[in-house]
């Protein structure tokens, strides 16, 4: 084999790579956050048939977290070319933030919604957004909340003398979904409960073969917030439960 004659290919083949990885962060972002996913979850806790005369308000919760305010980021974690005379492998990894901006839902007013909903089939209490007679308050402050995935691109460029292979794959790498909320449940300026819950869950990898890579990516942003949404639901449970075992003990 003549090696001069091969070198420039290769070349060429490390090239293309950086000229093509150039603005790949903001590629992914773009394609990451094409579609907007719900946070919408099936309230599937066992329903309550015992209802006490403990009624509850619950308000609107307050995200102290700031880095879920923020759109979402991508970050190029590592990159590399394997050079070699008839053989050449590139790839690249990526670190993915998820945003409020890919969720469909103000994820507070969609937390209040969903205290509320539980509380009508789980709880034991009547909740409302509004003042209630026994001027009990539930109050939310989600302290931490978002979710973030590894995503990698990579692909290898064999060459022999009459015949040549290429292939190109992208996957996900680890990923987890994560929520804490700290809650209390007052009456006035007294304090009935004060604590803190927190959660996490890996989302689902998509098991489907597909065409477009630009699918994969969306999907990976919508498993995120699915993941992200069982964290949220929870913590939602759990406080549920707690306030369950405050009406039960005063009513």
């Amino acid at each position: 084999m003549d090696v001069k004659i091969y070198l420039p290919l290769a070349g060429l083949v490390v090239m293309a790579f950086g000229a093509t990885s150039c603005g790949s962060s903001t590629r992914f972002y773009k394609d990451f956050t094409s579609r907007k996913t719900s946070l919408q979850y099936l309230h599937d806790a066992p329903k309550n048939q015992k209802l006490s005369a403990c009624q509850v308000q619950v308000v609107r919760p307050v995200i102290t977290d700031p880095s879920f305010n923020r759109p979402g980021s991508v970050r190029a974690a590592r990159s590399y070319v394997i050079p070699v005379i008839i053989y050449n492998e590139w790839g690249s990894e990526f670190d993915y933030r998820l945003g409020s901006a890919s969720i469909q839902q103000d994820v507070a007013s969609f937390v209040q919604s969903a205290v509320i909903t539980e509380s009508s089939r789980s709880g034991i209490f009547t909740a409302d957004s509004a003042r209630t007679a026994d001027d009990l308050v539930l109050e939310i402050g989600i302290d931490s909340i978002g979710a973030q995935g590894q995503y990698f691109k990579k692909g290898s460029f064999i060459y022999l003398l009459f015949a040549y292979a290429f292939d190109e794959k992208e996957g996900i790498g680890n990923s987890m979904a994560y929520a804490q909320c700290r809650y209390r449940l007052r009456k006035g300026d007294t304090i009935l409960i004060e604590d803190v819950v927190r959660s996490q869950h890996a989302p689902q990898t998509p098991d489907m073969r597909y065409g477009s890579p630009k699918l994969l990516r969306a999907d990976f942003n919508s498993a995120l917030i699915e993941a992200l949404s069982l964290s949220i639901k929870d913590n939602i449970e759990k406080i549920v439960q707690e306030v369950n075992g405050y009406c039960r003990y005063a009513y």
